[in-house]
């Protein structure tokens, strides 16, 4: 389903920003709270649990991350796992999330809506509530940009962390995006939570972007890093 229409009537720009606030608000149906907490004020006023504060962010954007061959469910959900994941990966439990929209005059209703949708439907499923954002119009361009709160342990896993000697492990295949893996993937929230409670474990990262290209910000600079390649878990895809 392309994002864009030529047909006036089922064009964004035909709604003012109170309208589809409104329809936006509708469309998160349970995954978001009226105000105070929720949207429709100037901020969110959000009651903290004890601990530490863990932020995300990570962009969307149409012709890099996704195209018009991508279900708007998916594109959506993606964006909240792409935070989901860079949570996990330093044992944090998510909680909240505000979503920031760039949508041109021209994007079809029917697919911001199912977009939208697939942030609900993740949110939901990963118990992540939708607090607020912003919505601005761009002259083509189409992105869209999360914020991704959650609550961190006592004894987070950041990246630099790592010493030598320690061993590399994975929490799962690596792999497949070119199969759309990238879409379909389920971020490792229960074994980052585990992680950060072992003792033993000294550090962690996401691999989104690759094994490769991660274990350069993983790893301390002055060492090397010796993969037993047989070991490594490929997808089957």
């Amino acid at each position: 389903m392309s994002p864009f229409t030529q047909v006036a009537q089922d064009q964004v720009g035909q709604l003012g920003e109170r309208a589809l606030i409104h329809s936006i608000r509708d469309w998160l149906g349970d995954s978001g709270r009226p105000t105070p907490e929720g949207i429709g004020d100037d901020a969110a006023v959000i009651a903290l649990e004890p601990g530490k504060l863990a932020a995300a962010k990570d962009c969307l954007v149409y012709g890099k991350h996704f195209d018009a061959n991508t279900a708007p469910g998916l594109a959506g959900a993606k964006l909240l796992k792409r935070n989901l994941s860079d949570l996990a990966a330093m044992g944090a439990r998510p909680s909240h999330a505000l979503l920031a929209c760039m949508l041109p005059s021209n994007l079809n209703l029917e697919w911001l809506q199912r977009f939208y949708e697939g942030i609900r439907d993740c949110s939901l499923a990963y118990h992540v509530t939708v607090v607020g954002g912003d919505v601005t119009s761009t002259f083509k361009d189409l992105a869209f940009s999360l914020t991704l709160l959650g609550i961190c342990p006592d004894r987070p896993l950041p990246r630099k962390t790592a010493r030598p000697g320690d061993s590399l492990w994975v929490t799962g295949s690596l792999g497949g995006s070119l199969r759309s893996k990238h879409l379909h993937f389920e971020p490792r929230l229960k074994e980052g939570a585990w992680l950060a409670g072992n003792a033993a474990v000294s550090s962690a990262i996401d691999v989104s972007d690759g094994l490769g290209t991660d274990l350069l910000n993983l790893c301390p600079s002055h060492c090397d890093v010796i993969l037993e390649l047989s070991k490594l878990p490929l997808s089957e895809d």
